[in-house]
């Protein structure tokens, strides 16, 4: 094998990039990390907008691996917001010196697998010119929410007034004062500022564009206080090997059990004390919740009922409830008085799915019915290409000149979520096939990085030039995360999940949902065995394991699944 520029080279300064840049540095190899940002942060870097929030507790949402940066760390809020958040990721880079290890505004362009050499070449653009970076390990930390759909509406940029992408807001305040403010997209983001800018500025008239109503479940946000976060320290040890042993990564002590014999009185119990807990994971302890038909219509009747509670107009309120999905097959969104925002009379709720919208013109918008919404600013909230969407836009090339997309085509597949077959010294993270977008994505980072790290170590350790996912381990993982899911109702629904919103995407579910515990037990396992489904050459001769195959699940029919789902019911 040739000389390099650098044993790894790392894209993406978020979490994973971050924290991929300070496990190789420490196992002792040379790193460069791009960035096509000004600094670290990822998602929190780009998602500045009004009301932007973590819907995952914040004590949650943080790195577990060093407790001189856990203990040196005061949240502010229950859910903080992206400012804090910012903060929380620069006060990381700088304990643990990230920054030197990035260039910084530099896009990759590509990457192409250099077959006879045994090294990635890395084409990077930025406003120093261009440049080819050569590195033996390629890291992928692109992250599952970075690549933002840009909606095909027509006329978009006849528009005269102020508009704003959700994921691309500008560094500069924004003036909505006497404003008629048209918000596109009723998911997170969009929930999200329609609340920021609701509640807490002065606009003339807000309108919420709603294609698909969605299931919300209460934040319950709050302030921290010092006593909160020393009670929350005291425990460090005990706290992350909750989090760790968790179904979702996020610790949430709620009633585990099914629902399905529950008579309705002790249901409606059971949601009202769910209720006062507040997050995203109250529903988790619900074991049947995806599992049962019955089940899932009964927890929808609850969230219904609330809503209608909260909303004066009821055919409004029919509008604001989710009845086309089951509850969990989209994401869990979190709010704080989204619904009551509704009852003043400058808000408004624009469904487009009963009248859609057809153009954007000069003033505003334009509804199928003719009618013409006159807007001064718009707002569009309209999502990512979840999962794969900043892996292909980069398209790296692997072995015999195939592209990701070309070997994608038909879906995503991979070993663990973390390689795929054809790509060799390139992993991912945070990818499709792992837990990923359906758990606290952090949480699942950091295991993540610690596998690879220690992967990559056992491979320099070996004097291993190349590693490779066999194939037919390939095709044991990517059909086991697909018997997973589809033993569950989450699956049937047309979500991001499956790529539904993106046009041509094809229909495969992006994440696996056995659990982030679930996953940990069966990433430990494969280390435990030397690697097997991993072919890693020392020159020609293979070191490591010998094994293609990925030997399966864990046996125990006493492990709790993120789902509530029986692993022993998928074939393997």
């Amino acid at each position: 094998m040739s000389s390099t520029d650098y044993d790894a080279i790392v894209v993406g300064a978020g979490w994973a990039g971050m924290y991929s840049a300070y496990k190789l540095r420490n196992a002792g190899l040379t790193v460069l990390g791009i960035e096509k940002g000004s600094d670290v942060g990822g998602t929190w870097y780009w998602n500045r907008y009004p009301g932007a929030r973590c819907d995952i507790p914040s004590v949650n949402y943080s790195f577990s691996f060093s407790e001189e940066i856990w203990g040196n760390w005061n949240w502010s809020e229950r859910y903080a917001a992206q400012p804090e958040i910012e903060r929380y990721a620069h006060f990381v880079a700088d304990r643990l010196d990230i920054r030197s290890a990035f260039t910084f505004d530099a896009e990759v362009t590509g990457a192409v697998y250099d077959e006879s050499n045994r090294c990635w070449r890395v084409p990077t653009s930025s406003s120093d010119g261009q440049h080819v970076y050569t590195s033996k390990y390629l890291i992928l930390a692109t992250g599952p929410y970075s690549k933002p759909v840009h909606p095909a509406i027509e006329g978009l940029s006849s528009f005269t007034g102020e508009m704003y992408l959700s994921s691309q807001w500008p560094r500069e305040a924004v003036d909505y004062t006497d404003k008629r403010i048209g918000v596109i997209g009723t998911g997170s983001s969009g929930m999200q500022v329609v609340t920021q800018i609701g509640t807490h500025e002065s606009f003339d008239e807000l309108f919420a564009f709603q294609r698909t109503p969605n299931y919300a479940l209460p934040a319950g946000n709050r302030p921290l206080s010092e006593d909160d976060m020393r009670e929350v320290k005291r425990g460090y040890p005990e706290f992350w090997d909750k989090v760790r042993t968790s179904g979702s990564g996020t610790l949430c002590e709620v009633p585990v059990g099914p629902i399905k014999d529950l008579t309705d009185e002790e249901l409606f119990e059971l949601m009202d004390q769910l209720w006062k807990i507040g997050g995203p994971a109250i529903l988790n302890g619900i074991s049947d919740l995806v599992l049962d038909e019955e089940s899932n219509r009964r927890v929808a009747a609850y969230l219904h009922a609330d809503i209608r509670r909260r909303v004066k107009d009821p055919d409004l309120a029919e509008k604001l409830c989710a009845k086309t999905h089951f509850i969990g097959s989209r994401r869990h969104l979190n709010e704080d008085h989204y619904f009551e925002l509704f009852n003043y009379d400058n808000v408004y709720l624009v469904d487009i799915a009963e009248d859609p919208i057809v153009r954007v013109v000069e003033t505003g918008v334009e509804l199928e019915s003719g009618r013409l919404i006159e807007l001064d600013m718009i707002v569009l909230a309209t999502g990512f290409d979840s999962g794969t969407g900043a892996l292909l836009a980069i398209d790296p090339v692997g072995r015999d000149g195939v592209a990701l997309s070309e070997k994608w085509q038909d879906g995503h597949n991979s070993y663990l979520g973390v390689a795929t077959q054809g790509f060799p010294n390139m992993f991912m993270t945070a990818a499709p096939g792992s837990p990923s977008i359906r758990a606290n994505v952090l949480v699942s980072i950091e295991q993540q990085v610690d596998w690879l790290s220690e992967f990559v170590a056992s491979i320099e350790s070996a004097a291993g030039d190349e590693v490779e996912v066999a194939a037919p381990a390939e095709e044991l993982w990517t059909k086991h995360v697909a018997d997973t899911v589809n033993s569950t109702l989450i699956a049937r629904d047309d979500t991001q999940y499956v790529g539904a919103n993106v046009p041509g995407k094809p229909r495969v579910y992006l994440a696996y949902i056995g659990g982030v515990n679930v996953y940990r037990i069966i990433c430990e396992s494969v280390a435990e065995d030397r690697y097997p489904g991993f072919r890693v050459l020392s020159g020609d001769s293979r070191v490591l394991s010998s094994s293609d195959n990925w030997p399966g699940p864990p046996n125990d029919p006493n492990l709790q699944t993120r789902f509530g789902m029986s692993l022993s019911s998928t074939v393997i």
